[in-house]
């Protein structure tokens, strides 16, 4: 026979894991010494120690697990089932994790390309892509508080299980502007992963191609100003169309809510 201390050694564990065991009726010792309280247990213990780690390892707690190891075959093979359905589920919300994670990364270099182009002038760059888009049906201007009005969209997003991108991005015709309140934003978009079923006032829009962008710090002071750099260059480019792209991204996440630390980028397509 073994004492639990060869056992414990044997099976890679520890003596309070094999103690837990007993006092759960998993795996009691095949002798106890009535003298001493010592604990014994023989070779074959190991094979079913095995199976309860197996089980443990699955995602079963230790009630399920004793539950199981009583169970017909029937029953063994239907929880088998369920604990795959459960992994499933797991792997799909960590692969969505992962997707986040990944997509948030993408934007925080994107944000550090843009501080490089802070007040530099308009400036190309290629991308390529796909967004979700909602019409708007209010009048939103620069002017405007945007959270209501990117509230629907972030709504349905997480309704679906996506977690919004941390941006506020709309478009709008490109055309000259004498005044902010003259700007009316057309759409709100974001760029997450989405299932391919749609509300019909949700849809996706694909680009790819060169871009023309001016990026300055959100002030509805030099808004205008770094619009009209971005306008005037584009009525010099045959292939320039609108609409016009703004989105503006967070430098301090804890500052949030603070116009003073929202960066934005205004750009459209050139070819």
């Amino acid at each position: 026979m073994l004492s639990i201390g060869q056992m414990a050694a044997l099976c890679q564990t520890s003596i309070q894991t094999l103690r837990l065991y007993d006092q759960d009726g998993l795996l009691v010792p095949v002798h106890r010494d009535p003298r001493t309280g010592y604990r014994y247990y023989q070779n074959s213990q190991i094979f079913k120690f095995n199976v309860i780690k197996y089980l443990q390892r699955s995602g079963l707690t230790l009630q399920q697990i004793r539950h199981t190891l009583t169970s017909d075959q029937t029953t063994l093979v239907d929880l088998w089932q369920q604990q795959e359905q459960h992994i499933q589920q797991v792997i799909q919300e960590q692969q969505r994790d992962l997707q986040l994670i990944q997509f948030q990364q993408r934007q925080a270099r994107r944000l550090q390309q843009l501080t490089q182009h802070l007040h530099q002038g308009p400036y190309r760059w290629i991308a390529s892509g796909a967004v979700v888009e909602l019409v708007l049906t209010t009048t939103v201007t620069p002017l405007d508080a945007p959270d209501q009005s990117v509230a629907p969209l972030d709504q349905y997003l997480l309704q679906q299980n996506t977690i919004p991108n941390l941006e506020y991005s709309f478009s709008f015709p490109l055309r000259h502007y004498h005044a902010l309140k003259d700007i009316h934003y057309q759409t709100t978009f974001k760029t997450p992963v989405l299932p391919s079923d749609l509300p019909t006032n949700i849809t996706i829009r694909h680009y790819q191609g060169t871009f023309l962008s001016v990026v300055f710090p959100w002030s509805t002071s030099q808004y205008l100003t770094e619009y009209h750099q971005l306008y005037t260059r584009a009525t010099t480019i045959a292939s320039a169309h609108g609409p016009v792209y703004e989105r503006s991204f967070p430098l301090d996440y804890g500052q949030i809510g603070n116009d003073d630390h929202f960066i934005t980028e205004l750009s459209l397509q050139i070819a």
